[in-house]
Order: C-alpha cells, then structure tokens, then sequence
C-alpha cells in the first residue's frame, strides 16, 4: 500500500469514520496525535524512533506510519484485506 492509502486509512480511523473493530496487534493510535511538532518528538522519543510527521492537523510521532507500527509493535489499520 502506498504512502496515500496509509494515511486516509489512518485518517479513517483517527476520525472515527472507523473500519470495523481493530484485531490484536493493530495500530490505532489515537492518544498519539499531538498539537505540537515538540510533544510528539517526546513521544518519539520515549518510543525510540526518530523524527515526527504532520498528520490530521496536528504531528505523530516517528517519521512515518510504518515507523511509528513498528516501534509499538502492532500493524497498521487498514481497510484492504490481505
């Protein structure tokens, strides 16, 4: 999936135009979307990545979404199936 679909899936979810519920193991990270490029190079930080991306009006931590999946150890919410 490109880097499109991964942020309006993202999106999707953050939004709460939801997917259906989330399996096990998968990334919604809601409580990681901050207002400020600083708070979310904190969370990076006590997440061991690097960087932040801007996203929804605000900034994530990492600097991607798939970064930011791995680093917590869970898989992106996405609405194509496998």
């Amino acid at each position: 999936m490109g880097s499109i679909g991964l942020i309006g899936s993202f999106l999707a979810g953050v939004l709460g135009l939801g997917l259906g519920a989330a399996q096990a193991g998968q990334v919604q990270p809601y409580g990681d979307i901050f207002s400020s490029k600083a708070a979310a190079q904190r969370r990076a930080m006590e997440l061991k990545c690097a960087g932040t991306f801007p996203i929804a009006k605000g900034w994530a931590p990492c600097q991607s979404l798939e970064a930011y999946a791995k680093a917590i150890g869970g898989s992106l919410v996405t609405s194509e199936r496998i």
